[in-house]
């Protein structure tokens, strides 16, 4: 542990030991972020508190986008093996000038689970089959029976008819409710 005597947080000893974990400043920005403190105004909140010593706008950035991929790539390689998943919610959303197409699981336990989701225009076959393989090769087992709540897109449907081979039962509805 390192101690240096910082001048400019109005003379107070300062230890600079959590700057030797850089994901735990990462996670604490990111976290301040999410949690409504816009990235305009964080230089000047920042200023109030000798924890956040050296922190810009810039910084801010830098370390929520890095903690935020990281979270990310998580959520889209964790494991699917540990939940007897019994439904999936497919449904395709439209964020600005992207689509998000995403899939939530229902556990045997009626629990949803956010599997993931596929950056895509339109729910066409050839990504959705793609993306579904992914799933399975994380772990998902489809193979005691599947229900697929689905809004009816065509290339949706055949891939799920492709990729999950007859173990899938398809629920066609006009408008899908993931919250």
């Amino acid at each position: 542990m390192t101690e240096f005597k910082c001048i400019r947080v109005e003379n107070l000893n300062y230890n600079f030991q959590r700057f030797d974990k850089p994901r735990q400043l990462d996670e604490g920005v990111m976290k301040k972020v999410l949690l409504g403190l816009s990235c305009g105004r964080y230089e000047e909140t920042a200023r109030n508190i000798p924890e956040a010593f050296g922190l810009s706008r810039s910084t801010v950035s830098r370390r929520t986008i890095r903690a935020s991929a990281r979270k990310l790539q998580a959520l889209m390689s964790r494991p699917l093996n540990q939940d007897d998943f019994v439904a999936l919610f497919v449904d395709g959303k439209s964020f600005s000038e992207d689509g998000i197409i995403l899939v939530v699981g229902i556990t045997i336990e009626g629990e949803k689970r956010i599997l993931g989701f596929v950056q895509a225009a339109t729910e066409k076959e050839a990504a959705m089959a793609e993306y579904f393989q992914t799933l399975i090769e994380r772990g998902f087992d489809y193979r005691q029976g599947l229900l697929c709540v689905v809004d009816g897109s065509r290339g949706l449907l055949k891939a799920l008819r492709n990729v999950f081979n007859g173990y899938a039962l398809i629920f066609r509805i006009s408008q899908i409710s993931l919250a």
